[in-house]
């Protein structure tokens, strides 16, 4: 239901007088993460579209800055050549969220290893096309055949962020991203940090989903 709401808001915006559209959220998984996934479906379905930009609110402030009065009128009056009208398909309602879940940790000699759970999962791994990335600081280092508890070669060390995402039908579905802290009892082993980086951008409420990547490994 959220995400119709969405697309009609924004059909009704492009196929008018094309007012930005503005969504707000709370980083925060309530309903389950119904609104956040809600979302992010949104922006995936409209972004691309013809003439559409989706930008932050300062990239909309400078343009809006550089017309003059004139134009910024007939913009309001939607005075101003456009496509034809768009038709979005309305929201598939037996549609579903796979229950699966991905916990990252590391494993013997500093590698990664994934475990993965879920009413769900056997139906994934059905997929011979089901993959887990492997990506360590934002590179992708490696793609192995998803399994249900799967282990990687490529090495962990201090201070390094990691993750591990799963591919499904063509799709990524699940994603985890820590960060290798440590030593522990002076030994030379690495853990990962038991918060994944994920569930920490979505606490808006946290002072720790605002800091600055640089600082703090928080950013996605």
């Amino acid at each position: 239901e959220m995400l119709q709401t969405y697309l009609d808001y924004f059909t009704s915006n492009y196929n008018g007088n094309r007012a930005p559209v503005h969504i707000g959220h709370h980083f925060a998984k309530w309903n389950g993460g119904a609104y956040w996934r809600a979302m992010q479906a949104f922006a995936t379905r409209v972004c691309g579209l013809p003439e559409v930009r989706c930008v932050k609110y300062s990239d909309l402030e400078t343009y809006l800055e550089t017309q003059g009065p004139e134009k910024i009128l007939a913009f309001q009056q939607a005075e101003f050549p456009k496509l034809e009208p768009v038709r979005l398909a309305s929201v598939q309602k037996n549609t579903r969220a796979l229950d699966l879940r991905l916990d990252l940790e590391a494993g013997p000699e500093n590698t990664l290893t994934a475990n993965l759970t879920g009413s769900d999962l056997a139906e994934v791994l059905r997929d011979p096309g089901a993959t887990v990335v492997w990506s360590v600081n934002g590179n992708p280092l490696r793609s192995d055949r998803l399994g249900e508890h799967h282990v990687t070669n490529v090495p962990v060390r201090l201070g390094e962020t990691v993750s591990a995402a799963v591919t499904y039908r063509g799709r990524e579905i699940l994603t985890q991203t820590k960060v290798a802290q440590g030593p522990v009892h002076f030994r030379d082993e690495v853990f990962l940090s038991p918060t994944a980086l994920e569930d920490i951008a979505l606490h808006g409420d946290l002072p720790s989903a605002h800091d600055s990547p640089e600082n703090t490994h928080s950013g996605i």
